[in-house]
């Protein structure tokens, strides 16, 4: 009725908290290494994928002083050592050890969120629990059950009846006599209703004040007056405990609709509650007044929901500042090459935010429709617009109207874009260092960020809203700030990283926790100024993510689809001491801080290196003497080896030590110490430009110069390149353009086509329209007084003289865009050549080609590329002849013979290769399509290329091969064997899917390879095993001794029996000499050996009969003479285990089910055997007494009948045994489990519900051959003496299924590990069963909660 109650709703199964609230969850950056604590310095626990119900009750007892406290006293002495648990009697507490270990890597360990493997492992979680979802009230009993169970024996077996447990008395008082009958019962927690109350304090008013009058027929029997009397029932609170928890009951079921519901409406509850009212002697002391500290919220409905926890910082361990005011942070993108070990980026302002996010997600436009937009800023930052920024911004559409001057919103697509200013000012600096005046880098130390945000409070500390009792912000001198950041520092850390005492001691060299302590104990005067304030901030603990927030937002959850459903309060009585307050080592063992500085060094290493790595860049070192100056751009010199020299180097260094470095690299060939100028080069269209100088600020680190890896780096004098000036900078940028002009020579280079010719010329970018016109017009010979320039796109676009004063840039001329240069014409004259370029611009299409062809001519690595532009219509041999051409191939008539195109696809890879007789339209080719240019004859119409894989040894091979398109299937077989050198004819060829998984069986051998529908690039497997004729199959026969019937085995009067024994030992005698026992040739069961006698090829249509007198023929059966075959038996081998014998002797064999991969095993008998269909031949043994074993396995035919009645099985064990049946006790082995299924000979049944018939349980009788026995041929059935095994009746189990149950356990934790090592590593495993817009939601089934506690008692009982 409650299934998938509490399932999370807004994501089945991921590891984050919800989309909404943390989808990040703890993901780590690309490096998979775990971010840094959030500004707030306080951890989030990773969600397991369900556990976020866990999560917030972890997080509510972590952040309860008192328990944190106690469970930190247990010693290991009493709780004993994790790596103790494997040695022969050790009694090791694992689940307080575990929790000991999570709450101090929650406090002390510099992650963001910490995990609960290990925790859920000691719960022994084995089954994916983690993927469950349930009522965190009901894990809240469970854990202090197992909590109280693991500490039975030791100083804290009495530490949750210390701080939860409570009494409540029921009272019946007498009207009459006054007598007063109690009924005492614990708790450790309250349950209040919800439905038809106002809040907390109404339920309790209802509970344990208003009483109850029993009159009428409800009247109360008095046991003093010794009749029925008036009386008043009631309940009283005897009892508090120190920390009282609520749950409240936010779900019902309404049994009119037929449906659950939850109660979403208010329901209050205050910060400081009385509950002296309540109780059965009223007392005005602190006892009775409780502090609200933690809110458990479940926000969704019945169908779904997930769990975070409001809790209250009670030691001030955390930083609060102004939820509005508290910086994001994002994940950096891959190629984001930033100094910051974890891969983060912090902003401060919303436009920061989503200027940055339209970078890293809107493509080279930067832009994103709104909820794109909107999603993106969930998904990396875990906080939503209407959350964060709605109240104090308005709403994103108007927010980014408001800002135009760095966005663009369209409303007709209601997308926004960053205005062009925006992104080339981003695109100056490199492609992984952020602008400045967008964002700012995190800085990665603890303490750097709680100075910045306690700074941060003395601005904001009145505007937080919080009132003196809800808790505000922190009110503190400097000196106290400093005194709390110091008591709060992490262990192991340096700035928050490396040290375990304050900075005083820091700069001293004394590390030690006594110089900590004595330094607080210093500064106790300005820490009392604190009290006051710390300890009532409040924090939202969703999963992986901790956030402040006011306690205005606690008013929030009274009511609605997320609301309070559990609220811890502390007793006001309770007294925290002054060293507790912020400072997180406060209690923990000296074996944990240990542990804990451990894990942090560690950290600080792996950090060191990802931030050493990160920074790791290669640059390509380019000399100037290597160069020329043409064209506007800078060239390779044709004489000289122009291959760049790459240098390693950590762009933190400065420009003056990347010149010592570029000196040593070059051996100051060249370079002089007072002419040496760095600029970094791209390389264009038109060729080498140098933009920006590196090297005028020596002291310039790298980074900041927006140096990544790869870059290129010119090394020059600054003033002359191959005795010519060179420009430098974006504003003379050079631009390659095509030009178009009529030409009125008779001969010209090959490039005339139809009167025209096309030429190639680079402009610089800040070159004018006017210039433009007079260099074209020296170019084309067309006084420039008559020169019509048109620009070729979509259509003909004139450039008038009216923009001659604008600039290249300005016209928004990019490279390869196309010029026609044309005499003016007059209106009305023919088509002019702009329109023609035009007509024929629009029926061509550009490819990338990759030339593969230059293996032969050059050793690089890197494969030479060319664009290439062609009209959609042409062939493919005219598309490679244009690519010859473009690589200057074709010359060379061999070339054009032995090479052929290919389209290398993004996902799938090389396709096949490309047929030259059809279009480029009817190849599929289109605009951008990457083409190879590869060495190969390309293939004819009537061909077709195949890829196949052959196993050779351990490897894999795969070949290509050309094949004719009307061959048959087995001479292409045939085929694919030659080319792999594979001599034998025992394979098949087998179908694979688009990832190239195994498919179908290609059966036909005969079928040409059209009629199998095997087309071109179809990818196939040879496998080893010959095929069967249509309508045959090999089956592979097998011998096994016969059967050991014991006292009831005929005599063997021919001597077959023995003849068999003999035959059957040669055989595997030979098999174990020639190949040792292998799984291919012998099959062990739990029976016996069998041997592989050969194979034989039979039809589907022969009978059983047929297939028997066909096994006669096999040597060495053949020697062997038998009257008839019913001296045959033949059966099934299934999981290597003889099972079903074929009885029907006149059934074809496809009726029995039998396939090419049966597998079939003969026994050979001393008498005939003629099988009913209702028998079943079973293996049986006996226990012997007072052990696990049994004796040697014999055999029994039972006519089961149609009933299978058990009691007829049990009286024939018995006859064969000679045993009484009333001391028979018998089980099924199930050998997949290693179980064993107890036989009884009635079961109980449901309620007789027939009219007329006595109501009750009834009885029925048993089926064998039905559930859950399902009793078939090759049972083991285990039999039991009770005589001499009374007590233990149903156990059968053997020292063998032990072991076998430990192994399927240690395939399930191994299953259970990957599975959890995928859902780390693959985001798409998180959404499995679809995201918000499934149609059909994928439901949980439902399981218990359980959590497994060792046997403590009898330890404790004996001490």
């Amino acid at each position: 009725m409650l299934e998938g109650l509490f399932n999370e709703e807004s994501d089945v199964g991921t590891t984050s908290s919800s989309t909404k609230n943390s989808p990040e969850g703890c993901k780590p950056s690309d490096s998979s290494l775990p971010p840094p604590r959030l500004p707030c310095g306080l951890a989030g626990i990773q969600n397991q994928g369900a556990t976020c119900y866990m999560n917030a009750l972890l997080q509510s007892l972590l952040y309860t002083p008192e328990l944190r406290k106690a469970l930190f006293q247990l010693d290991q002495t009493e709780l004993g050592r994790l790596e103790d648990r494997s040695k022969p009697g050790a009694k090791v507490r694992v689940i307080p050890i575990q929790l000991q270990k999570l709450f101090a890597r929650l406090l002390l360990v510099e992650k963001q969120c910490i995990g609960t493997q290990e925790l859920t492992d000691s719960f022994g979680w084995t089954n994916n629990e983690e993927l469950q979802q349930h009522d965190v009230q009901e894990l809240n009993r469970i854990l202090f059950s197992a909590i109280e169970d693991s500490l039975i024996g030791t100083s804290g077996q009495s530490l949750i009846s210390q701080f939860y447990h409570g009494n409540i008395v029921n009272q019946i008082i007498c009207d009459e006599c006054g007598r007063i009958s109690e009924r005492e019962e614990d708790f450790l927690d309250l349950t209040l209703a919800v439905a038809g109350y106002a809040g907390v304090t109404d339920t309790l008013e209802s509970y344990y004040v208003t009483k109850e009058r029993m009159e009428g027929d409800n009247r109360y029997r008095c046991e003093r007056c010794n009749k029925l009397v008036n009386a008043s029932k009631g309940a009283k609170l005897r009892s508090l405990p120190q920390i009282l928890t609520l749950s409240l009951l936010r779900f019902s079921y309404d049994f009119n609709r037929g449906q659950r519901y939850k109660e979403m409406g208010n329901y209050t509850f205050p910060l400081e509650l009385d509950m002296s009212p309540y109780c059965e002697k009223t007392s005005s002391s602190d006892t009775s007044i409780y502090e609200l500290f933690s809110v458990v919220i479940h926000g969704g409905s019945t169908h779904g929901g997930h769990y975070h926890a409001y809790i209250r910082d009670v030691d001030g361990l955390g930083t609060w500042t102004k939820p509005e005011d508290e910086p994001i942070q994002l994940p950096k993108k891959k190629d984001n090459t930033d100094s910051d070990p974890v891969g983060v980026i912090e902003l401060n302002s919303p436009e920061e935010i989503l200027a940055l996010l339209l970078r890293q997600h809107g493509g080279p436009q930067c832009t994103m429709g709104i909820d794109e937009l909107c999603q993106a800023l969930c998904r990396e930052t875990g906080v939503s617009w209407n959350k964060r920024f709605k109240k104090q911004h308005g709403p994103i559409n108007k927010f980014i109207k408001q800002h135009n001057e760095m966005f663009t919103f369209a409303t007709s697509t209601n997308s926004v874009s960053l205005k062009d200013s925006i992104i080339s000012v981003n695109e100056k600096s490199s492609s992984g260092a952020e602008n400045e005046a967008i964002c700012k880098t995190v800085e990665n130390s603890t303490g750097e960020q709680n100075h910045r945000n306690n700074s941060g409070n003395q601005d904001t500390r009145n505007d937080t809203g919080n009132e003196e009792v809800t808790g505000g912000a922190v009110e503190a001198t400097n000196d106290a700030v400093a005194s709390c950041d110091a008591n709060n520092t992490s262990v192991g850390t340096n700035k928050g990283r490396g040290v375990l005492c304050c900075e005083k001691h820091r700069a001293s060299g004394d590390r030690t926790l006594l110089q900590c302590a004595k330094c607080r104990a210093e500064r106790t005067k300005s820490t009392n100024d604190l009290t006051s304030s710390r300890g009532k901030c409040w924090f939202d603990f969703n999963d992986a993510r901790v956030h402040p927030i006011t306690a205005k937002a606690i008013d929030r959850q009274f009511s609605g689809r997320e609301s309070a459903y559990m609220l811890f309060y502390r007793s006001k009585s309770l007294y925290r001491p002054l060293e507790a307050q912020c400072n997180k080592l406060h209690g923990i063992p000296e074996w944990l801080l240990g542990e804990m500085q451990k894990e942090n060094e560690m950290l600080e290493k792996q950090r060191l290196e990802y931030e050493a790595a990160i920074n790791r860049i290669e640059l390509v070192i380019l000399q100037s003497h290597h160069y020329v100056y043409n064209r506007g751009a800078l060239h390779p010199r044709p004489s000289l080896d122009s291959t760049p020299k790459k240098l390693g180097l950590d762009r933190r260094k400065t420009v003056e030590e990347l010149i010592t470095d570029i000196k040593m690299l070059l051996e100051d060939k060249g370079i002089g110490d007072d002419a040496i100028c760095l600029h970094i080069g791209k390389q264009l269209p038109a060729g080498l430009h140098l933009f920006n100088s590196i090297s005028e600020d020596m002291s310039a680190t790298l980074q900041s110069l927006g140096l990544a890896d790869g870059k290129q780096v010119f090394v020059w004098d600054g003033k002359q390149v191959d005795g010519m000036p060179i420009r430098t900078g974006e504003k003379c940028e050079p631009v390659l353009l095509n030009i178009t002009f009529e030409c009125h020579e008779k001969n010209i280079s090959t490039n005339q086509q139809n009167g025209t010719k096309q030429i190639q010329h680079t402009f610089p970018k800040d070159c004018t329209l006017n210039e433009i016109r007079a260099m074209v017009s020296v170019l084309t010979d067309i006084p420039a007084r008559c020169l019509l320039l048109s620009r070729v796109s979509s259509k003909p676009v004139v450039l008038e003289t009216i923009d001659n004063a604008k600039t290249l840039e300005e016209l928004k001329l990019c490279d390869h865009d196309s010029l026609v240069a044309e005499y003016q014409r007059d209106t009305g004259t023919s088509t002019s050549l702009a329109e023609q370029e035009t007509e024929k611009q629009n029926k061509m299409v550009t490819f990338t080609v990759e030339n593969r062809c230059a293996a032969s001519l050059t050793a690089t690595v890197d494969w030479p590329t060319q664009q290439v532009q062609i009209e959609h219509d042409k062939r493919i041999d005219e598309l490679k002849l244009v690519i010859l051409q473009k690589f200057n191939l074709a010359a060379d008539k061999m070339m054009k013979r032995v090479c052929r195109l290919r389209v290398n696809h993004d996902t799938l890879g090389l396709q096949a290769p490309l047929y030259e007789e059809e279009t480029i339209s009817s190849a599929g080719l289109t605009q951008g399509t990457e083409i190879v240019l590869e060495p190969g004859r390309p293939p004819k119409n009537n061909q077709i290329t195949l890829t196949f894989s052959a196993k050779s040894g351990e490897l894999s091979l795969t070949h290509e091969v050309t094949v004719e398109r009307n061959i048959t299937v087995g001479e292409c077989l045939q085929i694919f064997l030659e080319r792999a050198n594979i001599s034998s004819d025992s394979y098949h060829l087998r179908r694979t899917n688009w990832c190239h998984e195994p498919a179908g069986v290609i059966v036909d051998v005969d079928a040409t390879l059209e009629q199998e529908n095997i087309s071109n690039g179809d990818f196939l497997i040879i496998e080893e095993g010959r095929l069967a004729p249509r309508g045959f199959v090999f089956l592979s026969i097998w011998l096994y001794p016969s059967p050991d019937k014991g006292q009831n085995s005929p005599a063997d009067q021919n001597g077959v029996v023995s003849k068999i024994t003999t035959l059957l030992s040669g055989l595997l005698l030979s098999k174990e000499t020639t190949n040792g026992h292998s799984d291919n040739d012998i099959i062990s069961d739990d029976v016996t050996q069998g041997a592989l006698l050969g194979e034989i090829e039979i039809s589907l249509d022969a009978t059983v009969e047929d297939l028997k007198i066909q096994i006669l023929t096999l040597k060495p059966l053949d020697e062997l003479t038998l009257p008839t075959t019913d001296f045959l038996r033949v059966r099934l081998i299934e999981n290597k285990r003889l099972t079903k014998v074929l009885k029907e002797y006149d059934q074809p064999l496809k009726r029995l089910k039998v396939t090419r991969f049966t597998q079939i095993a003969v026994q050979v008998l001393p008498e005939e055997e003629e099988l009913k269909a209702n028998s079943i031949v079973l293996n049986i043994f006996q226990r012997i007494a007072q052990t696990r074993t049994y004796t040697p396995i014999e055999e029994l035919t039972w006519e089961a009948g149609k009933a299978g009645n058990p009691d007829n099985l049990r009286q024939m064990i018995a006859d064969r045994m000679l045993i009484p049946i009333e001391r028979v006790a018998i089980a099924k082995h199930l050998p997949e489990k290693f179980e064993w299924l107890v036989i009884n000979s009635t079961a109980q049944g449901s309620p007789s519900r027939g009219k007329g018939k006595k109501k009750g349980s009834r009885t029925h009788h048993v089926n064998l051959k039905h559930a859950p026995y399902h009793l078939k041929d090759g049972d083991l059935i285990g039999i039991k003496d009770l005589q001499f095994d009374s007590l233990n009746q149903d156990d059968f189990t053997t020292e063998d299924d032990d072991i076998g149950k430990e192994h399927l356990r240690l395939m399930a934790e191994e299953k259970r590990l990957k599975r959890r090592e995928m859902k780390k590593n693959n985001s798409s495993w998180h959404e499995k069963g679809g995201g918000k817009g499934s149609k059909h939601k994928e439901k949980r089934p439902e399981c218990s909660l359980a959590i497994h506690v060792d046997d403590f008692r009898t330890q404790a009982e004996q001490t």
